[in-house]
């Protein structure tokens, strides 16, 4: 849960790129989400045709009138992000709006042999498109579960992330981290989405610039293969599953395109070559995915 407290009221991200603002007791607006960086999210209210700024940490936000270029003062807004329950084993989010977040920090790993599709599968293995903690007992977080004794790698206030630098694939807005092991350390408050998406760009990103230029070299590093297994599938089978995922969702969107109901069925059914499902869940789990 995300929400931007102001005096009087707050906005809610509801996930999927809807957000809402209430003031008191009572909800005033609903926007969409239309853009996302590393400083501000862009919201927009089409019954009033009005723009909404908010900073991805606490600060001023602004708004704007449609067809206007003038941005005017708003709310100070202060920040409270709780990461969600994943207890009810079902999907975290919308399979456009993992799509349009990786779509903003494609950059960072496009030059890389690393697809899209590829990182929808991986996300989906990892949390269920969960931005989250998904491992009980684990300290990895975010939609591609990578833990946060990596960060130092692209951390734009760290000390040795000169090669992000110099890439141009550094993450901004990376909350502090506590160490608990030997290359061990836990998160003190969770990522937003779209952080938790480029760190994992970010990561393999920073595989590839150390010279491990191969489709396999990168993932066998990035999912660590020489662990023996995840949960009860060892480590290769399910990088292997990743693979296979990415082909099928490839093959699937020609359908996508001209026949969308069929195409989301044969998207659902890639997802399960990732990480699978009951299918008595199928139709459920293709709701929460195409909303």
């Amino acid at each position: 849960m995300e929400k931007y407290s102001y005096s009087g009221g707050y906005f809610v991200n509801l996930r999927n790129l809807k957000w809402e603002e209430w003031q008191g007791q009572q909800k005033a607006f609903v926007f969409t989400e239309t853009n996302i960086d590393a400083k501000w999210i862009t919201l927009h209210d089409s019954s009033r045709n009005i723009y909404v700024s908010l900073p991805i940490n606490n600060g001023k936000s602004y708004y704007m009138w449609g067809g206007t270029q003038n941005w005017v003062p708003l709310y100070d807004v202060k920040v409270i992000r709780q990461a969600p329950n994943t207890i009810q084993k079902l999907p975290g989010c919308s399979f456009d709006y993992m799509r349009f977040l990786i779509d903003l920090n494609y950059q960072v790993v496009q030059p890389t042999p690393i697809g899209k599709e590829l990182m929808l599968a991986i996300f989906w293995e990892e949390s269920p498109f969960f931005n989250n903690s998904f491992q009980q007992g684990g300290t990895a977080f975010g939609f591609g579960q990578v833990e946060p004794y990596e960060y130092y790698r692209f951390d734009a206030n760290g000390r040795h992330s000169q090669l992000a630098r110099r890439g141009n694939y550094l993450v901004y807005n990376l909350p502090p981290h506590q160490k608990v092991g030997h290359n061990r350390a836990r998160i003190l408050t969770p990522l937003d989405d779209y952080t938790s998406v480029r760190v994992a760009c970010a990561m393999m990103r920073d595989l590839f610039e150390r010279d491990i230029k191969t489709k396999q070299g990168i993932l066998n590093a990035y999912g660590t293969e020489s662990a023996p297994s995840h949960g009860s599938i060892p480590r290769p089978t399910v990088i292997q599953n990743w693979q296979n995922c990415e082909n099928a969702l490839i093959l699937a969107q020609p359908t996508m395109q001209v026949q969308p109901q069929i195409g989301q069925g044969l998207i659902v059914q890639a997802l399960r070559l990732a990480k699978t499902f009951n299918l008595n869940q199928q139709q459920q789990f293709q709701q929460i995915l195409f909303p």
